[in-house]
């Protein structure tokens, strides 16, 4: 496969609006808030850790409503690292 196939052309004027500058900043500005603050990141890479660990055992609970609240909390925990 030649490099040429590999390239992907973006319409015109894309990205070239307010929504995608917020959302461009909104990026920038959590990478650097995870780089100035390294204490809680890796905290928050180890209840991530837990989260994906808990969740890839999930066939040995007693109650069959515990692994649908750990799946539901994953989310929104994802999404409050992001969103503070």
């Amino acid at each position: 496969m030649s490099q040429s196939k590999n390239i992907l052309t973006l319409p015109p004027r894309w990205a070239e609006d307010p929504l995608s500058d917020f959302i461009q900043d909104s990026f920038r500005n959590i990478f650097a808030s995870f780089v100035q603050k390294k204490r809680e990141f890796f905290l928050l890479l180890k209840v991530d850790a837990v989260y994906r660990g808990i969740s890839g055992n999930l066939d040995d609970f007693e109650d069959p409503f515990a692994p649908n609240f750990i799946i539901d909390r994953i989310p929104h925990f994802l999404h409050l690292v992001v969103y503070p």
